[in-house]
């Protein structure tokens, strides 16, 4: 089992084409991920949406993406940090300035030596 702790989350209902995180400082060697849900009043702007993550001076990259119907109109991603870290905010942003109007997020750390296991249910 992974040992792992709570960075950061929150919400944020403003409209806007990018998000910022509280500061996270994560311990050395450690793993980090950043789940979040992204939501727009158009289905098309969420789905064609391509989104990028920044900060912490690390490399963060898409691991998974799930765009959902029309009646939610969210997608929610995941991604991962490697590399080394400094103590600063992370930064969720759209590369065609298309405003969301939702977003909600969560970032975690596991230990060194652990391994996150990642399940995705059948809808």
């Amino acid at each position: 089992m992974a040992t792992y702790s709570l960075l950061t989350n929150n919400v944020s209902g403003a409209t806007q084409t990018s998000y910022n995180t509280a500061s996270i400082t994560p311990a050395a060697g450690s793993k980090v991920y950043f789940a979040f849900a992204i939501r727009s009043a158009d289905l098309a702007s969420v789905v064609a949406e391509t989104v990028t993550v920044s900060g912490s001076a690390t490399t963060w990259t898409q691991k998974q993406r799930r765009d959902y119907d029309a009646s939610s109109r969210m997608a929610a991603c995941l991604f991962e940090g490697v590399g080394a870290f400094s103590a600063s905010a992370v930064t969720i942003s759209t590369v065609s300035s298309r405003s969301l109007d939702r977003c909600v997020w969560a970032i975690i750390q596991v230990a060194p030596d652990g391994t996150l296991t990642l399940v995705q249910s059948a809808q």
